[in-house]
């Protein structure tokens, strides 16, 4: 058999203390050296993962470790207008679950982070918008909400972000997670975003694949 690739590194990389029931999905800081990021914290599970309809309650948490093989989770990130923007989104009979799936991106030019996350809002019937959410400033103590950057509006949801290069013609096709609503059997695909700006509202694009 050919040698693996891979080493895995025995131990776990973080370890959930009794404040969460799971933690998962880092974004680090590349201008800390990878030392300082977000991680998603579930801090209680309502139904079983197994059968549909499961709701999980999330916090996004700073983490810290001198090393890539060892992370210590900290406090809850503050961002600023986060409540505002959250109420904004949420309709009567709406129950918004907690931010998740954090991904950080630094403007070269300007320094600033963006940080981009899932915004989870389940209805009363279990039905749950999925928004792209994004925030920015100097650092993970400086974040401020914006509206996010892709609105789920009934014919796709937007998740778990995957930032392209810019191309030639200056702007970029991001890469997302979303929802295949017109078939019969729901599934995840993923889909273009069209972006001419990374702070400012996208565009939906086709679907990949």
């Amino acid at each position: 058999m050919p040698e693996s690739l891979y080493i895995e590194h025995k131990g776990k990389a973080v370890s959930p203390d009794a404040r969460f029931k799971h933690v998962m999905a880092i974004a680090l800081d590349q201008r800390t050296g990878y030392k300082d990021g977000i991680i998603r914290c579930i801090m209680s599970r309502e139904g079983d993962i197994q059968i549909k309809g499961y709701t999980d309650r999330s916090e996004l948490h700073k983490i810290r470790g001198d090393s890539l093989e060892h992370f210590e989770i900290g406090e809850r990130l503050n961002i600023k207008n986060e409540k505002e923007i959250i109420e904004k989104l949420t309709e009567k009979g709406e129950n918004f679950i907690g931010l998740e799936d954090p991904d950080i991106w630094i403007d070269e030019e300007t320094n600033l982070m963006h940080v981009y996350f899932t915004i989870p809002i389940r209805s009363n019937d279990k039905k749950t918008k999925t928004h792209l959410g994004h925030a920015v400033g100097k650092d993970l103590d400086s974040l401020e909400m914006t509206m996010p950057v892709l609105v789920d509006n009934g014919k796709f949801r937007a998740k778990e972000l995957s930032v392209a290069p810019v191309n030639t013609k200056g702007f970029r096709y991001n890469l997302i997670e979303s929802k295949d609503r017109n078939a019969e059997t729901s599934y995840s695909i993923v889909q273009v975003a069209i972006v001419e700006d990374m702070g400012k509202p996208w565009k939906c694009g086709n679907r990949q694949g």
